[in-house]
Protein backbone atom coordinates (compact mmCIF):
# COMPACT_ATOMS: atom_id res chain seq x y z
CA UNK A 1 0.00 0.00 0.00
CA UNK A 2 1.28 3.54 -1.42
CA UNK A 3 1.29 6.34 0.67
CA UNK A 4 1.64 9.88 0.59
CA UNK A 5 1.70 13.47 2.13
CA UNK A 6 -1.50 15.99 0.69
CA UNK A 7 -1.28 19.37 2.09
CA UNK A 8 -4.13 22.00 2.36
CA UNK A 9 -4.32 26.04 4.18
CA UNK A 10 -3.63 25.54 7.57
CA UNK A 11 -3.77 21.60 7.50
CA UNK A 12 -1.68 18.65 7.01
CA UNK A 13 -3.01 15.32 5.95
CA UNK A 14 -1.46 11.93 5.40
CA UNK A 15 -3.54 9.35 3.68
CA UNK A 16 -3.33 6.11 2.05
CA UNK A 17 -4.35 5.00 -1.43
CA UNK A 18 -7.18 7.55 -2.62
CA UNK A 19 -8.31 4.95 -5.27
CA UNK A 20 -10.48 3.02 -2.74
CA UNK A 21 -13.71 3.68 -2.61
CA UNK A 22 -14.49 4.52 1.06
CA UNK A 23 -12.81 6.79 3.47
CA UNK A 24 -12.32 6.60 7.18
CA UNK A 25 -10.99 9.76 8.64
CA UNK A 26 -8.91 9.48 12.19
CA UNK A 27 -9.11 12.33 14.50
CA UNK A 28 -7.00 11.37 18.05
CA UNK A 29 -6.98 12.76 21.31
CA UNK A 30 -4.96 15.48 23.51
CA UNK A 31 -1.39 15.14 22.88
CA UNK A 32 -1.69 12.90 19.39
CA UNK A 33 -0.87 13.67 16.16
CA UNK A 34 0.48 11.31 12.85
CA UNK A 35 0.86 7.74 14.20
CA UNK A 36 0.52 7.57 17.92
CA UNK A 37 -1.82 5.73 18.68
CA UNK A 38 -0.81 2.15 18.05
CA UNK A 39 -3.79 0.58 16.67
CA UNK A 40 -4.17 2.79 13.48
CA UNK A 41 -1.42 0.90 11.67
CA UNK A 42 -2.26 -2.67 12.47
CA UNK A 43 -5.98 -1.32 11.19
CA UNK A 44 -5.41 0.18 7.97
CA UNK A 45 -4.37 -2.84 5.76
CA UNK A 46 -7.48 -4.66 7.36
CA UNK A 47 -9.84 -1.70 6.10
CA UNK A 48 -7.78 -1.56 2.50
CA UNK A 49 -8.74 -4.95 2.52
CA UNK A 50 -12.27 -4.09 2.29
CA UNK A 51 -12.32 -1.40 -0.19
CA UNK A 52 -11.74 1.66 2.79
CA UNK A 53 -8.73 3.60 3.28
CA UNK A 54 -7.56 5.58 6.02
CA UNK A 55 -6.66 8.63 6.73
CA UNK A 56 -5.01 10.60 9.66
CA UNK A 57 -5.32 14.15 10.27
CA UNK A 58 -3.29 16.95 11.79
CA UNK A 59 -5.48 19.59 13.19
CA UNK A 60 -4.52 22.63 14.56
CA UNK A 61 -4.80 20.94 17.80
CA UNK A 62 -2.33 18.38 17.08
CA UNK A 63 0.24 17.45 19.68
CA UNK A 64 0.91 20.50 22.24
CA UNK A 65 -1.40 23.10 20.48
CA UNK A 66 -4.51 21.38 22.32
CA UNK A 67 -4.32 23.70 25.07
CA UNK A 68 -5.29 26.86 23.20
CA UNK A 69 -7.72 24.26 21.13
CA UNK A 70 -11.41 24.04 21.41
CA UNK A 71 -14.09 21.39 19.72
CA UNK A 72 -15.07 23.95 17.91
CA UNK A 73 -12.17 24.64 16.06
CA UNK A 74 -11.35 20.72 15.87
CA UNK A 75 -14.63 20.89 14.13
CA UNK A 76 -13.67 23.69 11.94
CA UNK A 77 -11.17 21.83 10.77
CA UNK A 78 -12.57 18.02 10.52
CA UNK A 79 -15.09 19.93 8.02
CA UNK A 80 -12.31 21.63 6.23
CA UNK A 81 -10.37 17.47 6.08
CA UNK A 82 -13.47 15.97 4.65
CA UNK A 83 -15.06 18.51 1.98
CA UNK A 84 -10.86 18.56 0.49
CA UNK A 85 -10.53 14.56 0.44
CA UNK A 86 -14.35 14.88 -0.52
CA UNK A 87 -13.56 17.08 -3.27
CA UNK A 88 -9.99 15.37 -4.00
CA UNK A 89 -12.14 12.04 -4.55
CA UNK A 90 -14.49 13.66 -7.35
CA UNK A 91 -11.41 15.22 -9.09
CA UNK A 92 -10.16 11.29 -9.66
CA UNK A 93 -13.35 10.48 -10.81
CA UNK A 94 -16.35 9.47 -8.85
CA UNK A 95 -17.23 10.05 -4.95
CA UNK A 96 -16.44 8.18 -2.36
CA UNK A 97 -19.64 5.45 -1.67
CA UNK A 98 -18.83 5.74 2.15
CA UNK A 99 -17.50 8.26 4.19
CA UNK A 100 -16.78 7.54 8.00
CA UNK A 101 -14.97 9.10 11.13
CA UNK A 102 -13.21 8.03 13.94
CA UNK A 103 -12.42 9.82 16.82
CA UNK A 104 -9.86 8.13 20.23
CA UNK A 105 -10.22 9.92 23.03
CA UNK A 106 -11.16 14.02 22.73
CA UNK A 107 -11.55 12.57 19.14
CA UNK A 108 -14.48 11.22 20.25
CA UNK A 109 -15.87 14.40 21.88
CA UNK A 110 -14.97 16.09 18.24
CA UNK A 111 -17.21 13.46 16.49
CA UNK A 112 -20.03 13.97 18.91
CA UNK A 113 -19.59 17.70 18.47
CA UNK A 114 -19.61 17.46 14.90
CA UNK A 115 -22.33 15.25 14.59
CA UNK A 116 -24.88 17.23 17.03
CA UNK A 117 -27.43 19.36 15.82
CA UNK A 118 -27.13 23.19 16.11
CA UNK A 119 -27.57 24.20 19.70
CA UNK A 120 -25.52 25.98 22.36
CA UNK A 121 -22.48 23.05 21.89
CA UNK A 122 -22.02 23.52 17.78
CA UNK A 123 -20.74 25.96 15.72
CA UNK A 124 -19.92 25.01 12.63
CA UNK A 125 -23.21 24.81 10.23
CA UNK A 126 -22.16 23.17 7.24
CA UNK A 127 -20.56 19.85 8.26
CA UNK A 128 -21.03 17.68 5.16
CA UNK A 129 -22.79 14.40 6.07
CA UNK A 130 -21.39 10.92 6.85
CA UNK A 131 -22.31 7.48 6.99
CA UNK A 132 -21.14 6.22 10.23
CA UNK A 133 -18.79 7.67 12.73
CA UNK A 134 -16.92 5.65 15.43
CA UNK A 135 -15.37 6.94 19.27
CA UNK A 136 -13.45 4.94 20.93
CA UNK A 137 -11.82 5.63 24.10
CA UNK A 138 -14.54 8.57 25.39
CA UNK A 139 -13.08 8.87 28.50
CA UNK A 140 -13.76 12.20 30.80
CA UNK A 141 -11.22 14.60 30.97
CA UNK A 142 -12.24 16.08 34.20
CA UNK A 143 -12.59 13.00 36.56
CA UNK A 144 -9.00 11.67 34.67
CA UNK A 145 -7.65 14.99 36.19
CA UNK A 146 -9.24 13.96 39.70
CA UNK A 147 -7.92 10.85 39.64
CA UNK A 148 -4.12 11.87 38.69
CA UNK A 149 -1.91 11.48 41.26
CA UNK A 150 -1.26 15.26 43.17
CA UNK A 151 -4.49 16.59 42.56
CA UNK A 152 -6.58 16.94 45.03
CA UNK A 153 -10.51 17.89 44.88
CA UNK A 154 -9.79 20.71 46.70
CA UNK A 155 -7.38 21.98 44.11
CA UNK A 156 -9.89 21.06 40.90
CA UNK A 157 -12.46 23.30 42.69
CA UNK A 158 -10.39 26.30 43.68
CA UNK A 159 -9.12 26.09 40.17
CA UNK A 160 -11.88 25.72 38.18
CA UNK A 161 -13.39 28.59 40.38
CA UNK A 162 -10.50 31.01 39.80
CA UNK A 163 -10.68 30.73 36.28
CA UNK A 164 -14.55 31.08 35.87
CA UNK A 165 -14.32 34.31 37.34
CA UNK A 166 -12.21 35.31 34.95
CA UNK A 167 -14.63 34.28 32.35
CA UNK A 168 -17.35 35.77 33.99
CA UNK A 169 -15.51 39.27 34.51
CA UNK A 170 -14.56 39.51 31.05
CA UNK A 171 -15.10 36.48 28.73
CA UNK A 172 -13.43 37.74 25.76
CA UNK A 173 -10.69 39.29 27.56
CA UNK A 174 -9.34 36.45 29.50
CA UNK A 175 -10.75 33.48 27.43
CA UNK A 176 -7.31 33.11 25.72
CA UNK A 177 -4.91 33.87 28.34
CA UNK A 178 -3.21 30.97 29.95
CA UNK A 179 -3.90 30.17 33.52
CA UNK A 180 -0.75 29.65 35.84
CA UNK A 181 1.70 27.23 35.21
CA UNK A 182 1.45 25.58 38.48
CA UNK A 183 -1.93 24.75 37.58
CA UNK A 184 -0.53 21.97 35.03
CA UNK A 185 2.93 21.74 34.98
CA UNK A 186 2.82 18.48 37.42
CA UNK A 187 0.85 16.81 34.62
CA UNK A 188 0.97 18.30 31.65
CA UNK A 189 3.84 19.95 29.41
CA UNK A 190 1.74 22.25 27.68
CA UNK A 191 0.40 25.85 28.56
CA UNK A 192 -3.69 25.84 28.49
CA UNK A 193 -5.89 28.80 28.15
CA UNK A 194 -8.63 29.58 30.56
CA UNK A 195 -11.46 28.97 28.03
CA UNK A 196 -9.53 25.07 27.93
CA UNK A 197 -9.13 24.88 30.96
CA UNK A 198 -12.77 25.55 32.28
CA UNK A 199 -13.85 23.59 28.94
CA UNK A 200 -11.97 20.22 30.45
CA UNK A 201 -12.39 20.41 34.34
CA UNK A 202 -15.75 21.98 34.73
CA UNK A 203 -18.86 20.60 35.23
CA UNK A 204 -20.72 20.37 32.37
CA UNK A 205 -17.37 22.54 30.77
CA UNK A 206 -17.86 22.62 27.15
CA UNK A 207 -15.77 18.85 26.60
CA UNK A 208 -17.55 17.74 30.02
CA UNK A 209 -19.60 14.90 27.55
CA UNK A 210 -18.70 11.22 29.12
CA UNK A 211 -18.58 11.84 32.98
CA UNK A 212 -19.93 9.49 34.39
CA UNK A 213 -22.14 11.89 37.23
CA UNK A 214 -23.77 13.61 33.84
CA UNK A 215 -27.69 13.06 33.72
CA UNK A 216 -29.84 11.40 31.51
CA UNK A 217 -30.90 14.89 30.47
CA UNK A 218 -27.06 15.73 29.93
CA UNK A 219 -26.49 12.91 27.94
CA UNK A 220 -29.92 13.96 25.84
CA UNK A 221 -28.09 17.43 24.52
CA UNK A 222 -25.11 15.42 23.20
CA UNK A 223 -25.78 11.54 22.72
CA UNK A 224 -29.14 12.64 21.79
CA UNK A 225 -29.08 14.94 19.66
CA UNK A 226 -27.78 12.72 16.78
CA UNK A 227 -30.28 12.71 14.69
CA UNK A 228 -31.55 9.45 12.21
CA UNK A 229 -31.66 11.97 9.32
CA UNK A 230 -29.13 14.20 10.85
CA UNK A 231 -24.96 14.44 9.84
CA UNK A 232 -24.43 10.28 9.97
CA UNK A 233 -26.50 6.95 9.49
CA UNK A 234 -24.82 4.71 12.58
CA UNK A 235 -22.46 4.95 15.66
CA UNK A 236 -20.32 2.82 17.15
CA UNK A 237 -19.13 3.14 20.95
CA UNK A 238 -15.89 1.36 21.64
CA UNK A 239 -15.29 1.68 25.35
CA UNK A 240 -11.88 0.65 26.93
CA UNK A 241 -12.18 -1.94 29.90
CA UNK A 242 -8.91 -1.06 31.30
CA UNK A 243 -8.72 2.49 30.72
CA UNK A 244 -6.37 3.84 32.87
CA UNK A 245 -7.74 7.08 32.25
CA UNK A 246 -11.34 6.51 33.63
CA UNK A 247 -11.32 5.84 37.35
CA UNK A 248 -11.79 2.44 38.75
CA UNK A 249 -15.23 3.58 40.38
CA UNK A 250 -16.91 3.61 37.15
CA UNK A 251 -18.82 1.40 36.06
CA UNK A 252 -18.03 1.24 32.00
CA UNK A 253 -20.85 -1.21 31.09
CA UNK A 254 -23.50 0.59 32.48
CA UNK A 255 -22.09 4.24 31.09
CA UNK A 256 -22.25 2.94 27.94
CA UNK A 257 -25.36 1.75 28.43
CA UNK A 258 -26.92 5.08 29.12
CA UNK A 259 -25.03 6.69 26.38
CA UNK A 260 -27.13 3.97 24.66
CA UNK A 261 -30.41 5.15 26.33
CA UNK A 262 -29.87 8.71 24.92
CA UNK A 263 -29.25 7.75 21.63
CA UNK A 264 -31.91 6.70 18.98
CA UNK A 265 -31.91 3.35 18.39
CA UNK A 266 -31.69 3.24 14.99
CA UNK A 267 -28.04 4.96 14.79
CA UNK A 268 -26.70 2.87 17.96
CA UNK A 269 -24.52 0.06 16.19
CA UNK A 270 -24.86 -3.20 18.37
CA UNK A 271 -20.83 -3.75 17.57
CA UNK A 272 -21.05 -1.32 20.41
CA UNK A 273 -19.54 -2.19 23.69
CA UNK A 274 -16.69 -2.47 26.38
CA UNK A 275 -13.65 -4.08 24.85
CA UNK A 276 -12.23 -5.76 27.82
CA UNK A 277 -8.99 -5.40 28.58
CA UNK A 278 -8.11 -2.74 26.44
CA UNK A 279 -6.14 0.46 27.40
CA UNK A 280 -7.09 4.00 26.62
CA UNK A 281 -5.07 3.91 23.13
CA UNK A 282 -5.11 0.00 23.07
CA UNK A 283 -1.12 0.14 23.46
CA UNK A 284 1.11 -3.24 24.10
CA UNK A 285 -0.23 -2.95 27.80
CA UNK A 286 -4.11 -4.30 26.63
CA UNK A 287 -4.45 -7.74 27.56
CA UNK A 288 -3.91 -10.49 24.41
CA UNK A 289 -6.52 -9.98 21.96
CA UNK A 290 -7.53 -6.57 22.58
CA UNK A 291 -6.38 -4.68 19.76
CA UNK A 292 -7.90 -6.91 17.61
CA UNK A 293 -10.98 -7.44 19.02
CA UNK A 294 -11.17 -3.58 18.33
CA UNK A 295 -9.80 -3.67 14.94
CA UNK A 296 -12.80 -6.21 13.92
CA UNK A 297 -15.20 -4.32 15.70
CA UNK A 298 -14.19 -1.40 13.34
CA UNK A 299 -13.83 -3.68 10.52
CA UNK A 300 -17.19 -5.20 10.51
CA UNK A 301 -19.02 -1.39 11.09
CA UNK A 302 -17.45 -0.20 8.21
CA UNK A 303 -18.19 -2.71 6.28
CA UNK A 304 -22.14 -2.92 6.63
CA UNK A 305 -22.54 1.07 6.36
Amino acid sequence: MSSSDEYAPGLRFRTADLSLGNLLIFIGGLGDGLDTVPYIAPLSPVLVEHGWSLVQIETRSSYSAWGTGSLARDVEDITIALKYFIDLRKKAGSPYAKVALLGHSTGCQDIVHYLTLDNEFTKVVDRPKINGAIIQASASDREAFLSMEGNTHEFWQDSVAAVSKLLDEDYNGNKDKLVPSDYFSHFFDTPISNYRWHALFAVRGDDDYFSSDLTANDFAKTFGQIAPKGRTDKLLVVYSGNDEFVPKTVDKHDLVGRFQAATNPTIWSPLSGVVEGATHNVNENSAPGAQKELITRIRDFVIAL
